[in-house]
C-alpha cells in the first residue's frame, strides 16, 4: 500500500542563518506499507533489503523477481515483487 503525504514548509528568510527560503514550499513524501508474514502492516522503503527483513523465507524469490526485467523506478519494482510474492503464496 502506497501512502502519498504532503507537509508545508513555510518561508523563513527573516531568521538568522537561514536556508534562504524566500516562499512556502510544498515537500511530498510517499511511503510504503506492505502486510508481512504476521498480517501486520509494516513500514518499509521501495529496496530489496527491506523486502527481505520483511519476508525472511523468500530471499530467493525476491532476488530472483528483482532481477527480472529492468526497472523505470524502485517503487515499480517493489509492486512487481510483491505481486509475485502474493502469487506464489496463493499457488500453493
Amino acid at each position: 500500500m502506497r501512502i502519498n503525504t504532503k507537509s508545508l514548509i513555510e518561508a523563513d528568510y527573516q531568521k538568522l542563518y537561514s536556508p534562504d527560503r524566500r516562499y512556502d514550499e510544498f515537500y511530498s513524501e510517499t511511503a510504503w506499507y506492505a502486510a508481512g508474514a504476521d498480517l501486520v502492516f509494516h513500514k518499509i522503503q521501495a529496496n530489496r533489503k527491506s523486502l527481505i527483513k520483511l519476508f525472511p523465507g523468500k530471499e530467493k524469490l525476491i532476488d530472483a523477481s528483482a532481477g527480472e526485467k529492468k526497472f523505470e523506478n524502485n517503487d515499480d519494482m517493489l509492486q512487481y515483487v510483491i505481486r509475485k510474492i502474493a502469487a506464489a503464496d496463493s499457488a500453493r
